[in-house]
C-alpha cells in the first residue's frame, strides 16, 4: 500500500513536472484523473469531490472523469452521479460512449472508491480515492497518513 501511495504521488509530481518543462506545448493525449466511486455512498461522493477539487487547483488541464461503480449506481444518469457528489467532471456512463482502461473497468466492478492517474505515456497509477486527497492536499489541509519518516526521505531522493 505504501509503495501504491508513493507511486501515485510520484506520477502526480511527473506529471506537474513534465507539463512545466513543455512549457506552451500540448500534449498529443491529456492526462486523465479518474475518479470510481459509488455515488449512493455518501463518504466516497465527499472524497470523489475533494480530489476533484485539489487535483483541479494543481493542474486545470487535468481531465478529471467520474466513473460510478456499485449495484445500482452504474445505471444513474450522469446528472444524479454529478449531484451526488457535487461534482463539476464528466462522467463515463454504462453505454461506453465514453472508453475506459481496463484497470478503471475493474475497479468499476467492485464497490470501493479508488483514483486512478492515466498519464499520456506510462502505466496507470491506482490509489484509494482517501489516500489520493492526503496527498493532494495543501499543507494545511493534509491528514496524518501511515507513510513513515523514511518513506518521506526516499521520496525527496527521487525528486533532487
Amino acid at each position: 500500500m505504501k509503495r501504491t501511495v508513493v507511486q501515485f504521488l510520484a506520477g502526480v509530481s511527473l506529471v506537474l513536472a513534465a507539463r512545466g518543462a513543455v512549457g506552451s506545448r500540448e500534449a498529443a493525449r491529456p492526462d486523465h484523473l479518474y475518479l470510481v466511486f459509488c455515488p449512493l455512498q455518501t463518504e466516497q461522493s465527499i472524497r470523489a469531490a475533494q480530489v476533484e477539487r485539489l487535483a483541479g487547483l494543481l493542474d486545470p488541464r487535468l481531465l478529471v472523469i467520474a466513473v460510478p461503480c456499485g449495484l445500482g449506481a452504474t445505471r444513474l444518469e450522469p446528472e444524479a452521479v454529478r449531484a451526488a457528489g457535487s461534482l463539476s467532471c464528466p462522467v463515463a456512463a454504462e453505454d461506453g460512449a465514453w472508453p475506459l482502461p481496463a484497470e478503471v473497468e475493474q475497479l468499476r466492478a467492485g464497490t470501493d472508491d479508488w483514483t486512478v492517474l492515466v498519464r499520456a505515456e506510462g502505466a496507470p497509477r491506482v490509489v484509494r480515492t482517501e489516500e489520493a486527497a492526503r496527498l493532494l492536499a495543501p499543507s494545511g489541509e493534509a491528514a496524518a497518513t501511515d507513510i513513515d519518516d523514511s518513506t518521506w526521505g526516499k521520496i525527496k531522493e527521487i525528486f533532487r
